[in-house]
């Protein structure tokens, strides 16, 4: 009985408990291990430890790989949501969002809606918007299909008014890589393709698009860039529009009162644009356009900056062209808010002409409350290049001290605003300019008389010329001689400066009607 008793306690006093009932019974005599050899690891099978960390690893391996999926499609669909909410604040208007999340994926839609401009609305053959579906399907991680670890894939498909924007045989490729910090990558692949014309579309020769969007989680910064080597139509009131290369950069980052400030660069090697009723040619090479933006406190500047390396119209060509345009001392906390009221409106199925006017409220509202800050406006430079000669420009405007009560009556805001222009042009391109203002002023007024059942008089190609020649001439001998242009070698330049509500040209005082004259000084 003591036997049994310490049996419970110890495999050695088990093993001899039963050896003592083998002997009894059937005389067995076998030795029993030492209680220090019981657990010895020299008596356990060979590879033990390796086949029950194998085991160890297969459940954990089992229980995070299958459970991973599931825990990951709950970010996973969090990342969607900050993505959709992105094209909501971007004025897209979001009108439904469906999501069934499943174990190892979900699928998804949303329905987006562009309403066109109210211009639109004067072309028969065009919807008044266009109604967009982006229908997803995600895999969940923790592996994906390139090897890696990540949150998800988002493959997606893009529909318009119901119908599939690409055949169902072309290769488009829309995929998102959501990896595991929540950052993702979307990538866009458009192969080459060839359009045949049909009915009212043109024939279209599309060249191909490739592009990467890279953001973090919480899309507080965004790199963009595209790349395509342009297409070409041909056919339709189009009688052929050449798109050459064409790169647009872009990198933003969430910047103060939330604004998404950074640069863009847009490119295009070439374009020509041929219409069917004008029979002229438009051709554009080296187009350039760069955009800025940067706050210093809680003050914001940018500017855009325009480049053309040569232009052919109507035949004449020009050389090359620059313009760059800046402001400044504009308030980020004024700037938000006017950004989240166009988004806001922008968001809602509303009629285009009601968008319009409340678009218009809100800046007239909104606007006056940067003047505290004397925010500038400039040109700090056009220059065009001509066959004549270089035409240059530069202008900049400030409001100082210029408040709301300002604008509500009178001309006192007059007096609060400053100005300097400048402005050179060739006396050739000049006169050729007013010749063309002439000419249309004058078949405007025998077009207004014959309206008026008067009997007009048209003169003949050599008079209407001659006539034409003698106005423009004399206006440049008044301009002249007033001094709103003087003349400096080949071209003619006037500078102004509008201080205190005054306004001076080439150093004379000139008086504006909607003015009192100035008081002469005793």
């Amino acid at each position: 009985m003591k036997n049994l008793l310490r049996a419970r306690e110890s495999p050695y006093y088990a093993c001899n408990t039963i050896k003592g009932l083998a002997v009894a019974i059937r005389g067995f005599t076998s030795p029993c291990p030492e209680p220090h050899l019981i657990n010895s690891p020299a008596r356990r099978p060979k590879g033990f430890h390796m086949k029950r960390l194998l085991i160890i690893l297969i459940v954990v391996l089992i229980v995070v790989f299958g459970l991973a999926p599931r825990l990951v499609g709950g970010r996973a669909q969090g990342q969607y949501e900050q993505m959709i909410e992105q094209l909501r604040s971007g004025g897209a208007q979001v009108t439904s969002v469906k999501y069934n999340r499943g174990w190892f994926g979900a699928q998804a839609n949303t329905e987006l809606v562009f309403p066109l401009p109210p211009a639109a609305k004067e072309i028969p053959e065009l919807p008044q918007e266009l109604r967009f579906s982006l229908a997803s399907t995600l895999r969940h991680g923790p592996l994906t299909s390139l090897g890696g670890f990540g949150l998800a894939e988002i493959d997606t498909q893009i529909l318009l008014n119901g119908k599939q924007l690409f055949p169902a045989d072309y290769p488009a490729q829309l995929r998102t890589l959501v990896a595991l910090n929540g950052g993702t990558r979307t990538l866009l692949e458009l192969p080459a393709v060839n359009i045949p014309a049909a009915g009212n579309r043109p024939a279209i020769d599309f060249r191909g698009l490739s592009g990467i969007l890279n953001a973090d989680a919480a899309f507080n910064r965004i790199d963009t860039r595209l790349e395509s080597p342009g297409a070409d139509i041909a056919g339709g009131k189009i009688q052929r529009l050449v798109i050459g290369d064409i790169t647009i950069d872009s990198r933003t980052a969430r910047s103060i009162a939330g604004l998404m400030l950074g640069d863009v660069k847009i490119a295009l090697s070439h374009l020509s644009l041929t219409a069917a009723d004008a029979g002229d040619t438009l051709q554009m090479k080296q187009l350039f356009i760069e955009g800025l933006s940067n706050a210093e406190g809680e003050m914001v500047s940018g500017s855009a900056r325009y480049h053309i390396g040569s232009l052919k119209i109507g035949g004449k060509e020009f050389t090359g062209a620059e313009l760059k345009v800046t402001a400044g001392n504009l308030s980020a906390p004024v700037l938000a808010g006017i950004q989240t009221a166009l988004n806001d409106i922008q968001s809602q199925r509303i009629e285009p002409d009601m968008q319009g006017t409340a678009i218009m409220n809100t800046l007239v509202t909104q606007l006056p409350l940067l003047l505290p800050h004397d925010p500038t406006l400039a040109i700090d430079n056009l220059q065009i290049d001509t066959p004549d000669g270089r035409i240059e420009g530069r202008l900049k405007v400030q409001a100082l001290g210029m408040r709301l009560q300002d604008l509500q009556g009178g001309m006192g805001f007059i007096n609060k605003l400053q100005a300097d222009a400048e402005i050179k042009v060739p006396e050739t391109v000049f006169r050729h300019l007013s010749r063309l203002q002439t000419e249309k002023e004058i078949n405007r007024e025998i077009e207004m008389r014959r309206e008026l059942g008067e009997e007009v008089v048209v003169p003949s190609p050599a008079e209407l010329k001659q006539l034409i020649d003698e106005i423009t001439e004399q206006q440049i001998a008044n301009l002249l001689e007033q001094r709103l242009i003087v003349r400096e070698e080949q071209q003619l330049v006037s500078t102004a400066t509008f201080r205190n509500g005054r306004l001076t040209v080439n150093g004379t005082l000139v008086p504006l009607p909607f003015l009192p004259p100035p008081v002469a000084k005793k």
